[in-house]
């Protein structure tokens, strides 16, 4: 999970919205499912489709996560602005 997160947040980077989200899923997906299709034709690993699902989860967590931390920094933005306008 922690390995795809990063992509997660980086590819809110590239596309927002639903668009983002949904680009996300699928680039996560494929990604993870081709690394799973690597361990088991070269009999590197295990093919496990519990890793295919955490690694998506991973990268949805890590693009809802920088939804949230844009969300933040906007929070704090505003309250600066406003507490700079009002003195």
């Amino acid at each position: 999970m922690l390995l795809f997160a990063p992509m997660g947040f980086l590819l809110r980077f590239i596309v927002k919205g639903r668009k983002g989200a949904l680009l996300t899923l699928l680039i996560s997906f494929v990604s993870s499912l081709s690394f799973e299709l690597i361990q088991l034709l070269y009999a590197i690993g295990e093919f496990d489709v519990d890793d295919i699902m955490l690694n998506v989860a991973g990268a949805m967590l890590g693009y809802v996560g920088e939804a949230a931390c844009e969300a933040a920094v906007r929070k704090v933005r505003d309250i600066r602005k406003s507490k700079s306008a009002g003195a």
